[in-house]
């Protein structure tokens, strides 16, 4: 029996398929991991239609990782994820880092 996909979107590469020419697609998961990927990376307030969207957690990237700063990264990635992308079911959220490793 052939598999159903739910969720598709095309694949801003703008790779085209070799013998069709068509822009490729992403199919369920990878239309997910680039959802989540685009609430990650987008500041909020870039998005002119929803001032709310995104995290900005490069913004983050320098900061001094508190118990605090973590729990809010935490809290705000689990808002983001349940308004936006209501298909995904987050199993956990885990904000660390390594202090000692430089690279």
């Amino acid at each position: 029996m052939a598999s159903r996909t739910t969720y598709q979107d095309i694949d801003l590469s703008f790779k085209s398929h070799p013998s069709t020419k068509d822009i490729l697609k992403l199919y369920d998961v990878d239309v997910a991991k680039f959802a989540l990927k685009n609430i990650l990376l987008t500041n909020t307030g870039e998005n002119l239609n929803d001032s709310d969207f995104g995290i900005g957690i490069k913004s983050l990237q320098f900061e001094l990782l508190t118990p605090i700063l973590s729990a809010f990264t935490k809290r705000k990635i689990t808002e983001q994820v349940y308004r936006y992308l209501p298909e995904i079911t987050l199993q956990d959220v885990f904000v660390g880092g390594n202090p000692d490793r430089r690279s």
